[in-house]
């Protein structure tokens, strides 16, 4: 009995000995200098790499999303462990960029942690650039990018004009650096949150200047961004003719570079210029693409912008009950991500198509739930 007993403590030791080894992650790999490393990456995966550093010294990473987005952090491995002390998701698809410059000496981690869904696939190449001191330029550089990174969710929210003081500032340090990369999407950024604050003209001229910059440099992604860009702006200004041709260039370019989140955004506004040519067959067919997109990368916004086209253009084709259903989809899915303005703009729809069909007692129900001030906000544009 004495000798079963302690086989079976043996037993449950060594289960616990191997479970603890089970946990136990593997050692980051080193990033160097100059070095490139490529590698695939599924969504909720994270990738963490280990960065030796003196004090005063500058790094940059850049990493190269090719199909995935991703958020970069640096922390200190040591002392506040963890706790990330430089973050970077500035873009979904092309390029990110995380700069700083180290207080202390020791051992850093560099996590690439990828976004979405786990179905999602894709992979980056990332590369390492180190100085032994920090230059003004290298300071100016850690700014912009801050003042990008502080910009960003400020105009994924919708708040557009702390959003263009933020990307103002990023574009006169980037343009004293000389990254004309990062200019180009800046000018961007600054068109989109632009169109939102109802600066058109303005807005064309920034995408203009970025449709220069991304050219001279050979950026597709740069370049498709800023078409897309135009094609909204020429679109508000009621030359729908002009937009459906910058939108059908910046279609092309995206499926080229596999940047599927910005193929459906651009095939939603090409929609919405066909809907405006009362050409609703085209303009459904553009809705069900975005639509699909946005299904296959799991992105909850640009699923309820492409139903909420799908019930425009159904209305407009007196398919009435097709239209309550699209509009009706999307609004559960607002709610649960929070997102007041796509919920009202989809109420707003609802209870202007109830309205029409003079159902009065579905009206108070659709539009009541938010304020009149809320009723006629729009979504960002992308």
């Amino acid at each position: 009995m004495l000798i079963k007993r302690l086989a079976l403590l043996l037993v449950v030791l060594s289960l616990s000995a191997f479970s603890v080894m089970a946990q136990v992650e593997p050692t980051p790999q080193t990033l160097t200098p100059d070095q490139t490393i490529e590698r695939q990456i599924a969504g909720g995966e994270s990738h963490t790499y280990q960065i030796t550093l003196k004090a005063g010294q500058f790094i940059r990473v850049v990493v190269d999303q090719k199909g995935i987005d991703l958020a970069l952090a640096l922390a200190a491995k040591q002392g506040d462990a963890g706790k990330p002390i430089a973050e970077a998701n500035l873009t979904r698809i092309d390029m990110e960029s995380l700069s700083y410059e180290a207080t202390v000496s020791g051992d850093y981690l560099f996590t690439i942690r990828a976004l979405g869904a786990t179905t999602l696939n894709g992979k980056y190449q990332a590369r390492l650039e180190q100085k032994d001191a920090a230059a003004a330029k290298d300071r100016q550089r850690i700014t912009a990018e801050r003042l990008l990174g502080e910009g960003y969710p400020l105009y994924q929210r919708g708040q557009a004009q702390p959003a263009t003081e933020k990307f103002g500032q990023a574009l006169l340090l980037l343009r004293e650096v000389g990254d004309q990369y990062w200019e180009s999407y800046t000018l961007t950024y600054l068109g989109n949150a632009g169109i939102n604050l109802g600066s058109v003209e303005k807005a064309i001229d920034y995408f203009e200047q970025a449709l220069v910059l991304s050219r001279n440099l050979k950026d597709r992604g740069g370049e498709g961004n800023a078409l897309n860009g135009l094609g909204v702006a020429f679109r508000l200004l009621g030359q729908a003719g002009k937009a459906i041709e910058y939108l059908k260039e910046s279609i092309a370019i995206r499926h080229e570079t596999k940047n599927r989140y910005g193929e459906g955004s651009a095939l939603g506004n090409l929609g919405l210029a066909y809907n405006d040519l009362s050409q609703y067959e085209k303009a459904i067919e553009c809705y069900e693409q975005a639509l699909q997109i946005s299904r296959e990368v799991r992105d909850r916004s640009l699923e309820g912008r492409s139903l909420n086209g799908l019930g425009m253009a159904s209305r407009e084709l007196s398919q009435y009950e097709k239209a309550i259903e699209y509009f009706e989809q999307p609004i559960a899915t607002s709610r649960e991500v929070k997102n007041r303005v796509s919920e009202a703009a989809l109420l707003n729809n609802l209870g202007s198509l109830y309205y029409e069909l003079s159902r009065h007692e579905k009206i108070e129900h659709a539009t009541g739930c938010l304020g009149q001030d809320q009723a006629t906000v729009g979504e960002p544009s992308s």
